[in-house]
């Protein structure tokens, strides 16, 4: 056993850092860190109890930065993305229907949105800010997140329903799919042409 899993006991996801640390969200909680080879584990990020519930996602950024999706308290549906570099924590843009964000390469950022526009994005990622105006949307269609398929899992992604189909995949899987799936559209309409 690694560690106990404080609060909840239950845990977001999890991520292994270069420097030999393992930190990983926990439900309804703080961000901890723990040494890979095991021990207690202490608060790696705070949390604001009055403002954020819990910390859906960690995910490194090219260049080791540490990406977080906080959920946001006072909606169902609003996630911000922080940044944390040098035990300092800044939102990585004022969006806030951010969901699952995936890295695809080391400049483009996947991600998911359910009010506006939905669908799954990409927008280019160059270690700062994020500019929304240079997004777009790769895979159009009604995004919800699937809580029944959610029901029992203890880690990892959301599962996400886009349009008719359903995937338990990251976005990034999700457009891997969807373009995979176009792409077998049109070689079919090719031959029958």
């Amino acid at each position: 056993m690694l560690c106990r899993i404080p609060g909840s006991g239950r845990i977001l996801g999890g991520l292994w850092l270069p420097d030999n640390m393992i930190v990983f969200p926990v439900w309804r909680e703080n961000v901890y860190r723990v040494p890979a080879t095991g021990g207690t584990p202490e608060v790696h990020v705070k949390l604001d109890p009055a403002t954020e519930i819990d910390a859906h996602s960690a995910i490194m950024t090219p260049g080791n930065r540490l990406l977080l999706t906080i959920h946001l308290r006072g909606s169902v549906d609003e996630q911000r993305v922080d940044v944390v570099d040098g035990g300092k924590r800044a939102p990585l843009s004022g969006e806030s229907d951010f969901w699952g964000p995936q890295f695809v390469g080391s400049k483009t950022l996947l991600f998911v949105r359910q009010r506006t526009n939905p669908g799954v994005w990409m927008v280019p990622f160059d270690g700062g800010t994020l500019d929304f105006r240079k997004a777009s949307m790769v895979v159009p269609g009604a995004v919800a997140f699937d809580a029944a398929a959610d029901a029992g899992r203890t880690a990892g992604p959301p599962a996400v329903r886009v349009g008719r189909l359903d995937h338990d995949l990251p976005p990034s899987r999700v457009l891997l799919r969807e373009l995979e799936r176009e792409r077998t559209v049109t070689s079919d309409r090719a031959v029958q042409a």
